[in-house]
């Protein structure tokens, strides 16, 4: 009985090791990993993938490993295999030097020593961090013409509404005569925004101008204002002045509608509707004007303060997130 239960054991261990080691060698980096016998190292394992890039055979001792990657051995006997990262230039067969991410990792399991080595192709890196920057640079594109879009579109759905009745007040006709000219000036942002994604390559500085602070406030809330009057949200401005501010009016205009709709978005679970409110406050410095959410929880409105102070440090054409 105990046989069979180490025979099955024993099974058990040699499956696991055969996946392991085929992952091991599906990875599409140079992996080393070695073990310490004594005062020396010996090789464990090498990845298929580090064998064939370095042309190397799988030795199993260190000192053969260093006949035909000297430059490598070297760096990590330097370092007298501790933990540490650098670029390292390897050549191969008298080939172009490549340029490598060296990266190391010592451990100890069992009382035995281990010491792992990944070596990442530079250009692999590159790509990496390019296709990161353009997946964000995605969500920030969409990000930013939803929440333009989305007011646009409560316009035109009130615009709708309105041509709809039999008769048209002055009042309504006022009200169609401002939605239309609020959609032509959203939608010029819109192509404006677009176009500037489009000139990654050379960015201009932020074009500031002398803007009155209470037209910029007033203009973003009648934007946002179908969508607000939705879901039952009152504005209370306590901003009791207005003041001129050297600012980008675009960039700030679009600061404000993206925390508004995330203010709105915060709101839109509440069952209780009218308590839903959003304040304009001021504090001593022009750049510290914030929204509050008195039903909100601190942390969130810690969150919002950060994300509109840190919209005034942001270069017109970056992301505004």
């Amino acid at each position: 009985m105990l046989y069979d239960q180490l025979k099955a054991n024993q099974k058990e261990q040699i499956s696991k090791d055969t996946v392991y080691q085929s992952i091991f060698n599906t990875i599409e980096t140079p992996v080393l990993i070695l073990e310490k016998k004594d005062s020396d190292w010996d090789i464990m394992l090498i990845n298929d993938y580090f064998s064939h890039h370095f042309k190397t055979p799988k030795v199993s001792k260190w000192h053969y490993l260093n006949q035909y990657i000297p430059a490598l051995c070297q760096i990590i006997e330097e370092h007298d295999f501790s933990d540490f990262k650098t670029p390292l230039q390897i050549r191969v067969e008298k080939q172009d030097y490549q340029t490598f991410i060296l990266q190391t990792a010592k451990s100890k399991i069992y009382d035995k020593d281990y010491y792992i080595v990944l070596l990442d192709s530079i250009q692999k890196v590159i790509e990496k961090k390019e296709k990161e920057a353009w997946i964000n640079l995605m969500k920030v594109i969409s990000h930013e013409l939803m929440n333009s879009l989305t007011p646009i579109h409560a316009l035109a759905q009130n615009l709708q509404e309105t041509t709809q009745q039999d008769s048209l007040s002055a009042e309504d006709l006022s009200d169609i005569k401002e939605s239309i000219d609020t959609i032509t000036n959203r939608t010029l942002h819109l192509q404006q925004f677009v176009e500037n994604y489009r000139k990654l390559a050379a960015l201009p500085s932020p074009k500031k101008e002398k803007t009155a602070l209470q037209e910029l406030l007033k203009n973003s809330l009648q934007i946002m204002q179908p969508l607000l009057k939705k879901e039952q949200i009152f504005v209370v401005n306590e901003i009791g002045f207005d003041r001129w501010i050297s600012v980008d009016k675009q960039q700030l205009e679009q600061v404000l509608i993206n925390l508004l709709t995330n203010s709105i978005y915060a709101l839109a679970d509440k069952t209780n509707k009218q308590t839903n409110k959003l304040h304009f406050r001021a504090k001593s410095k022009i750049k510290d004007c914030l929204f509050t959410l008195p039903t909100l929880e601190k942390e969130l409105k810690k969150k919002l303060k950060i994300k509109f102070s840190y919209h005034f440090s942001l270069h017109e054409k970056r992301a505004l997130e």
